[in-house]
């Protein structure tokens, strides 16, 4: 949780090179946990960064990647 928030911050400040470290780090948090909804989110979140560097290709091909699971995560998208 701390990795996420501080990530966020981070993001808001436009520190996006040190939010990616910390989403990373909480992406990774969440993978040991196993809960798929908060790796979702965070790999979203990822990918608006990808996006917000420039990177709209990455940024596409992790979204497309995750939608099948958010569909049967939360029924809708």
């Amino acid at each position: 949780m701390y990795a996420n928030n501080l990530a966020g911050l981070q993001e808001t400040l436009g520190d996006r090179a040190s939010a990616r470290h910390n989403y990373e780090r909480a992406l990774n948090i969440v993978r040991d946990e196993g809960n798929r909804m908060d790796i979702a989110d965070h790999e979203e979140r990822l990918a608006m960064l990808d996006f917000a560097d420039g990177n709209p290709e990455s940024a596409l091909a992790t979204l497309e990647r995750i939608l099948p699971g958010r569909r049967t995560l939360r029924g809708r998208i």
